[in-house]
């Protein structure tokens, strides 16, 4: 390789890291407005001017809005789903009732530090409609998380049989359920300090009976 080429490839990467950081400013400043504005009152004009972009430079990056919503709930929807990903991994080995309680630990963690943010969307009266296949992705992944570790726990043999099928579904359910009060019981403290009283509720309904 020449000189020239080398310093044409450096010069390229130079470009697109500098891309991805406009890019980032960017989603960082769509969440402020949305967490200060709502999702509906959320303007690329203002979006850019927080951004301290051009406008122009805003629809480089975001074709428009929707484009913008999407690239930002995928990117929280990515944060949380590696989350997950690393704390289930570091209890592979633990007891099922260890993993569960990682588990809710990584989902209720996330959520609080970015509670504005989805609570934002949560209280929104309709969503957009371009979030809904993005949204639907994720649930499928987040689906898919809660199944593997229930398989976890038909390994150990701590479920009940009959009810083991239905076990990720009511894992998934009880934690939206908890997101929900969250966003519309007053005074409702900080989610993590439910985990261990949420893994005795589940475990009690579909763990084994002791003899």
């Amino acid at each position: 390789m020449n000189s020239d080429s080398s310093s044409g490839s450096k010069v390229q990467r130079l470009r697109e890291r500098q891309k991805e950081a406009i890019a980032q400013e960017i989603l960082s400043a769509a969440a402020k407005e949305i967490v200060e504005k709502g999702i509906h009152s959320m303007h690329m004009a203002d979006v850019a001017a927080r951004a301290g972009v051009a406008v122009g430079t805003l629809y480089n990056h975001y074709k428009d809005r929707d484009a913008l919503l999407c690239a930002l709930a995928a990117l929280r929807h990515s944060e949380l789903l590696a989350t997950l990903d690393e704390r289930i991994a570091a209890v592979e080995n633990e007891p099922f009732r260890l993993q569960i309680r990682a588990l809710l630990l990584g989902i209720f963690s996330h959520f609080e530090e970015n509670w504005q943010f989805f609570a934002a969307f949560m209280q929104a009266e309709s969503a957009p409609p371009v979030i809904a296949r993005p949204a639907h992705s994720f649930q499928r992944a987040m689906y898919e998380r809660f199944d593997a570790l229930i398989e976890r726990g038909k390994q150990q043999q701590v479920l009940r049989a009959e009810v083991a099928a239905l076990a990720p579904s009511l894992l998934m359910g009880m934690t939206r359920a908890m997101l929900m009060r969250r966003l519309y019981v007053k005074d409702e403290p900080n989610l993590l300090s439910h985990v261990d009283i949420l893994v005795d509720c589940f475990l009690d309904g579909v763990g084994r009976k002791k003899t």
